[in-house]
């Protein structure tokens, strides 16, 4: 395959490399996540951190805040062939950036309260979005019997 490459290259009509850089919101301290402690009030935690990236109630009545940061840089090579020339081009491009976000999820009680606090990568503390309940505006029409 390697003694091949070199024909392959001969193929392509385009071959470009770049270099990526990927910054997204300041990341929070983690060391003053860790030093939150089981109680502290939900002001001193927003004066500590500052304002969150997301905020959701849980099903228990409690609430929790989330923020998240990317880091993130490197290389990357694509190549591109069209087998007609004058064929238009087309090309795609996925990223998966979000799911590398870095985070801090804190968690409170229904008096405003820290209850947990944890540090890592959002998609693996943050649950899944629930799409809501459908209603059947249809079915319980005011007037009706």
């Amino acid at each position: 395959m390697i003694r091949m490459f070199p024909f392959l290259l001969l193929m392509v009509g385009c071959v470009s490399g770049d270099y990526t850089r990927v910054i997204v919101n300041e990341p929070v301290d983690t060391q003053a996540v860790a030093d939150l402690e089981r109680g502290t009030d939900l002001q001193v935690c927003l004066d500590r951190l500052g304002a969150p990236l997301r905020i959701w109630e849980s099903e228990a009545g409690q609430f929790a805040m989330a923020y998240g940061w990317i880091r993130d840089r490197g290389w990357g090579v694509s190549a591109r062939y069209s087998f007609v020339s004058y064929a238009p081009g087309a090309s795609f491009t996925y990223d998966d950036q979000l799911k590398k976000m870095q985070g801090a999820v804190l968690w409170f009680d229904d008096r405003m309260s820290l209850i947990d606090a944890k540090v890592g990568l959002l998609s693996d503390l943050i649950p899944p979005r629930r799409r809501p309940v459908d209603v059947d505006l249809l079915d319980d029409q005011p007037g009706e019997s």
